[in-house]
């Protein structure tokens, strides 16, 4: 990547992966929201990893900020599972100045009940987020 927010095109925004696959709406799709997430692009488990290791954090502290289970962010990560269309941009942010010392202080404020995910957020915080 030349840069962190690769351009998508005129209509799109800041990306963390700036080659997404396409996601167009279907026959079916009627509603205004979908209609205008068709300029977006949905990130591939290969690009989902990058990221990840980009913010510098665990898959486990991943989903515990999410509020899912591990197996899944595994799942986007492999590419056995599709990517939620919002990574790019949850991702995007999580490497903005101030992120990750934001994310930590509400983290710390729940109990963290995921071992794993204890000491990935312990090794995020000691890295500075690299």
């Amino acid at each position: 990547m030349s840069d962190l927010f690769g351009s998508r095109g005129p209509a799109a925004g800041p990306s963390i992966c700036s080659d997404a696959q396409d996601v167009r709406p279907t026959e079916k799709s009627r509603s205004p929201m979908v209609r205008n997430i068709q300029e977006w692009r949905r990130m591939t488990g290969e690009q989902f990893s990058a990221a990840l290791e980009q913010v510098g954090i665990g898959r486990a502290a991943f989903a515990w900020i999410l509020g899912t289970r591990s197996e899944r962010v595994t799942g986007w990560a492999k590419g056995a599972e599709t990517v939620p269309l919002y990574m790019d941009v949850l991702l995007s942010l999580m490497t903005l100045p101030g992120a990750r010392e934001l994310v930590l202080r509400v983290v710390r404020r729940q109990q963290i009940g995921d071992q794993q995910a204890a000491r990935e957020f312990d090794a995020w915080e000691d890295s500075g987020g690299r």
